[in-house]
């Protein structure tokens, strides 16, 4: 998803989005056999990456992974080694949100094993707009403008835009998926947190949202001016934050994904429903919502 931008009083704020599922900030990787490993719990930033490289031998051919995501900067470091060693990536159970958008999709051949859920979420790069902008830019305009820290063209939406250019994906494989989860699913409630001089603040969502924000952090400056100095923060909750979508294996294949050998798929939203029910009793994490792709 895009950053949104907020001017007030002549300046820029940049309001940043709320991604990804809560995930645990715990995993274990173990070596099966030879020549594979399993990775099972969190992407968590700054360790899973390096975890995952130490691991690794050069007898290492496959690795078995359960994962409801996390971290997306991690994942696309971890998807980019999976990549480059061509390594066969297995889903025992799930593979969520950062797993299935960085891990599954960068794996040499993909394997579903019977019962598991690939449940797609979220993305940096879900607005069809900012996808042609990138795609039009050069290597040195795109390196011009993380330099100028271009919020519309942040760090992370280049990687990411980079990485599936790289698989040889589509690069708005995010984009459509993005756009089925929402036409399958209602969108939650959600607020807009305000964080000014260290503090939170929040706002209901709604048409008048941009004005009663605008009018908070006026009032809050005209009594203390120098809470600025502190930084401002304007964060809109996700409101599919708990929703994956789990799209059909031609579905993938329609944005170049290659090599899935075997992906078994549930028949009706009744099945997906119970083998979700069933995941998060089985492994106790917080409620999710899937969506599928059936004919009725």
């Amino acid at each position: 998803m895009p950053s949104i931008l907020v001017r007030f009083c002549g300046l820029i704020w940049l309001v940043i989005p709320q991604l990804g599922l809560a995930g645990d900030s715990n995993f274990d990787i173990k070596r099966v056999d030879a020549s594979t490993i399993s990775y099972t719990g969190g992407i968590v930033s700054g360790k899973s990456f390096v975890a995952l490289e130490d691991a690794l031998t050069d007898a290492t051919t496959t690795l078995i992974v359960r994962s409801h995501g996390g971290d997306l900067h991690e994942g696309l470091r971890m998807g980019a080694l999976i990549a480059a060693r061509k390594l066969n990536v297995e889903v025992d159970a799930y593979c969520l949100s950062s797993c299935a958008n960085n891990i599954f999709l960068a794996g040499y051949s993909k394997r579903l094993r019977a019962g598991a859920v690939l449940g797609f979420h979220g993305a940096m790069n879900t607005n069809q707009g900012q996808i042609d902008a990138l795609e039009v830019l050069s290597e040195a305009d795109l390196r011009s403008s993380l330099e100028k820290k271009n919020p519309y063209f942040n760090d992370l939406a280049v990687r990411e835009w980079q990485f599936l250019r790289e698989l040889k994906l589509a690069p708005n494989i995010h984009v459509a998926l993005v756009n089925k989860l929402e036409a399958a699913l209602p969108p939650n409630k959600v607020d807009w947190i305000v964080t000014l001089g260290g503090k939170r603040y929040t706002v209901s969502d709604g048409a008048d949202s941009r004005d009663r924000i605008l009018k908070l952090i006026r009032r809050k400056l005209m009594r203390q001016p120098k809470l600025l100095k502190s930084g401002l923060e304007i964060t809109r909750q996700n409101p599919y934050g708990d929703a994956l979508f789990f799209p059909r294996q031609s579905t993938l294949e329609k944005f170049g994904v290659r090599e899935i050998v075997e992906y078994p798929y549930p028949n009706d939203a009744s099945e997906l429903g119970a083998l979700t029910k069933g995941l998060m009793e089985k492994y106790d994490f917080a409620a999710i919502r899937v969506a599928g792709e059936f004919d009725n």
